[in-house]
């Protein structure tokens, strides 16, 4: 279900965020925050039941994206889509299926979409809507932005496609993401 402070796309903050090399140095100039303030996110999750629907996430880019593009994971790899800029709603309507926010930035209350999921017309969809939570989303961008880590964290929906205590390692090839993942309690 979308919620009344989901923005629409823009490909200028998607380009403004980090190089993935860089998000990591930014994340550990941070000293580790989650470590810092993890149980305060902890009991936020909690408190409003999105402890299962959400996860924090890296705010990274992998390349640059034009206007008219939107970054879309399709299985274990993400490429560029050229996506009609007269649609802004989500889910995006697709060919055989449609598109759903998967990586948002929170700016000042308002969860802004940066990467998207395909779910195919048949068969089951591996990603889920983002929660109907709008004051989660404004007491956990009020917690970022007071630790100035509101560029460098940001919120993914957990999709059906990873069970829990799964790393997902992304490499980039050109214009291509391509996911691997693991069991860390294997690692």
């Amino acid at each position: 279900m979308a919620t009344a402070i989901q923005a629409s796309y823009n490909h200028q903050v998607f380009n403004s965020l980090p190089y993935l090399k860089d998000a990591v140095a930014r994340y550990e100039e941070a000293n580790n925050p989650i470590e810092i303030i993890g149980a305060e996110l902890g009991e936020l999750f909690t408190k409003h039941g999105v402890e299962g629907t959400l996860s924090l996430a890296l705010l990274h880019r992998h390349f640059e994206m034009a206007p008219d593009e939107r970054l879309v994971e399709h299985g274990d790899m993400s490429v560029p889509w050229q996506v009609n800029d007269q649609i802004e709603d989500l889910p995006v309507k697709a060919p055989s299926g449609k598109l759903v926010g998967r990586t948002f930035k929170l700016m000042d209350g308002t969860v802004v979409p940066v990467e998207f999921g395909f779910n195919p017309s048949h068969g089951p969809a591996p990603y889920r809507p983002l929660p109907d939570a709008p004051e989660f989303y404004r007491e956990l961008s009020a917690i970022l932005e007071r630790d100035g880590l509101s560029d460098i964290i940001g919120l993914a929906t957990i999709s059906g496609k990873y069970e829990p205590g799964y790393i997902v390692t992304e490499r980039t090839f050109g214009g291509v993401n391509v996911m691997t993942h693991d069991n860390y309690a294997r690692l």
